[in-house]
């Protein structure tokens, strides 16, 4: 247990190119979760019935 932290205190900083990669694949993950909440969102609205305000 000791050695695990010991490493976890002089673990090297990671590559800037990796970190950009990382960064990117997130980018891509919340672009793709939001077009889903979006459609999801479009398809509930359009199974609701027309209120006063939708006329």
């Amino acid at each position: 247990m000791i050695r695990e932290c010991e490493a976890e205190l002089y673990k090297p900083p990671p590559d800037p190119e990796t970190l950009e990669l990382a960064q990117k694949r997130k980018t891509v993950i919340n672009e793709n979760r939001l077009r889903e909440k979006k459609t999801l969102s479009l398809t509930k609205r359009n199974r609701q019935k027309p209120t006063i305000f939708d006329l």
